[in-house]
């Protein structure tokens, strides 16, 4: 997979949620006099035909989840041969409007919980016609079929200037979120006019040393033991267990220094952070410790989310690149699963 696509892949594809329901939900707008429908179910695939000619890859995709802000939001900078595109609100707007779209090309139900995250805190979400806010919304796609649901997400000016969109998918294989895979879409949000400096752009610089070492470009999460190897996978009952308690979170060597931020979210859409500006060193792994027995404790689905270049830090690198200042963007996101301790192992004596 090239880098070109990763950068393309930020830009274009995102993931969804809403309810399950063969009506149309519609409401009257006060300014056109025109009816606005909540939900629309079609069966064209929009996005995914589009993909073939913006994505350099051999893999058919036969899904999309994305969050597309309303047009009249969306700013673009040139750089380099491609485009930054990110979100611009007026300087007290307090929602921010799009479309979670969600495209199915297959012959199963993709059903689909949505989160929208601003910095790190859980962002209400509510359809546009209905009056009821909540932490999420929940949809089930049919097979071969795609779906918009108009949505409306409150806005915290004095927030960090970034909303992530991170559409759960209970339907995917059980190890979807290993940590690999492109699970969710983050905006940088322009609400304030923000001066860019020498220092942020030289906090954000940095030369390749060798090429050839260079084993990948992003800190790949993965869950370790007491021994610092991986941690082994037993499946139960349809569901993913450790046959021993995972003890640290591990991040994968990278050519360049940076600082992450880890995030808690479970299925019910609490959010914590759990870690705060974690020093990357180039070249080096790194090594979470975690207190596995309190979350273990918690008998619901969990998830880590991993984040560099939080709000501002996003533009900065972007504007790096532009300027060759880096070789490619840095801007990072991934999710993963914690997977709780086997009862077989204990009760086997292991």
């Amino acid at each position: 997979m090239s880098i070109k696509f990763l950068f393309m892949i930020t830009l274009v594809f995102i993931i969804l949620v809403g309810c399950s329901s063969d009506e149309t939900l519609q409401i009257n707008s006060s300014k056109s006099e025109q009816v606005i429908t909540d939900i629309k179910t079609t069966n064209e695939f929009r996005l995914l035909d589009s993909s073939k000619d913006i994505i350099e890859s051999s893999e058919q995709f036969s899904q999309v989840k994305a969050f597309i802000p309303d047009s009249n939001y969306m700013e673009s900078q040139n750089v380099q041969d491609g485009k930054f595109s990110y979100i611009k609100l007026e300087k007290n707007q307090s929602t921010v409007l799009g479309k979670i779209i969600l495209e199915n090309k297959t012959n199963n139900y993709m059903e689909i919980q949505s989160f929208f995250i601003q910095g790190n805190k859980i962002a209400q979400v509510k359809t546009i016609n209905s009056e009821k806010w909540n932490f999420y919304v929940t949809y089930n796609v049919k097979p071969n079929s795609s779906v918009e649901i108009s949505v409306e997400i409150k806005w915290d000016n004095e927030g960090i200037n970034e909303l992530t969109f991170f559409p759960l998918d209970h339907s995917s294989p059980i190890d979807r979120y290993n940590g690999g895979n492109l699970s969710l879409i983050r905006y940088f949000v322009l609400d304030n006019k923000i001066n860019i400096n020498n220092t942020d752009l030289i906090n954000q610089s940095f030369n390749l040393d060798n090429k050839s070492e260079i084993s990948g470009f992003f800190p790949i999460p993965s869950w370790v033991g007491n021994d610092d190897k991986e941690v082994e996978y037993v499946v139960e009952q349809e569901k993913i267990f450790t046959k021993n308690p995972i003890s640290k979170l591990k991040l994968d060597a990278i050519p360049y220094d940076t600082e992450i931020d880890i995030l808690l979210i479970d299925e019910l859409g609490n959010v914590s952070l759990m870690f705060e500006k974690v020093k990357i060193k180039k070249n080096q792994s790194t090594l979470i410790p975690l207190d596995s027995e309190v979350l273990n404790e918690l008998n619901i689905k969990k998830y880590f989310i991993i984040l560099n270049n939080r709000g501002k830090d996003m533009l900065f690198d972007m504007k790096a690149l532009d300027l060759k200042l880096k070789p490619f963007t840095t801007t990072y996101q991934s999710v993963i699963e914690f997977y709780m301790e086997s009862n077989s192992n204990h009760l086997s004596g292991e």
